[in-house]
């Protein structure tokens, strides 16, 4: 997935193929900075909306909302 990254910096769903793998893995940590790094190479309410839902969809619920509470969605 790193590699479809690189390729494709501003294509959202590598980040979070590779996040919901981290999480799958035990490693939350790993699947919030995928994130984060998804959010910061395009940066849009869009995105925002996008790592949120798939956060909820995970079952990460509480993230979900922090994440819609701190992030800047115009």
């Amino acid at each position: 997935m790193e590699l479809e990254i690189a390729s494709e910096p501003h294509d959202v769903q590598p980040y979070a193929d590779l996040a919901l793998l981290h999480l799958m893995s035990g490693d939350r940590a790993g699947a919030f900075s995928t994130l984060d790094r998804m959010i910061a190479a395009t940066p849009s309410p869009d995105t925002v909306r996008f790592a949120a839902d798939s956060l909820e969809k995970w079952g990460e619920h509480g993230a979900a909302s922090k994440m819609r509470a701190t992030r800047v969605q115009r």
